[in-house]
């Protein structure tokens, strides 16, 4: 795919069964239908913020058929550099939401700790197709830990 301007072609071939004649079809562009993501703001606040001592729910959305994987990261970075500041949570098989426990709460504020002291962490999902060849990303959104929601308190 480097050649030809980043696209993959293909095309239909036929030949005869004593092998002397051949035709192909015109070469076509082969398409891929990449998901769109729609992330939710994590439950149950739904304010982007999360409590340092509880556990709390992503979810989201998506638009394509044929992804059935999604791996949920959470990184301390919003380029989710590879290393400790990033890491999966459970593959989640023909769904839209993982529970994140109040043990993971707490490595993320860890992490947060080792990472500077900041209190803003990233999260994204990871959809995969049906034959495990092709991975899409979503974006990352922004969310904060901390006790006080981000509206404050009424």
């Amino acid at each position: 795919a480097a050649a030809n301007a980043g696209l993959i072609y293909w095309r239909v071939r036929g030949i005869d069964d004593a092998r002397a004649f051949q035709a192909a079809s015109d070469a076509q562009p082969l398409l891929i239908d990449s998901p769109t993501f729609n992330l939710r703001k994590p439950a149950p606040r739904r304010d982007g913020s999360v409590h340092p001592d509880e556990g709390f729910t992503l979810d989201w959305g998506v638009n394509a058929e044929g992804y059935p994987y999604f791996r949920p990261q959470i990184s301390t970075s919003p380029d989710f550099a590879k290393g400790p500041g990033t890491f999966n949570l459970p593959l989640v098989k023909n769904g839209a939401s993982v529970d994140v426990k109040r043990t993971q709460t707490r490595r993320i504020g860890k992490l947060l700790e080792r990472a500077g002291g900041g209190d803003t962490f990233y999260w994204r999902v990871l959809a995969t197709d049906t034959d495990r060849t092709i991975t899409v990303e979503s974006g990352s959104q922004e969310v904060v830990l901390s006790v006080e929601p981000i509206g404050g308190t009424n």
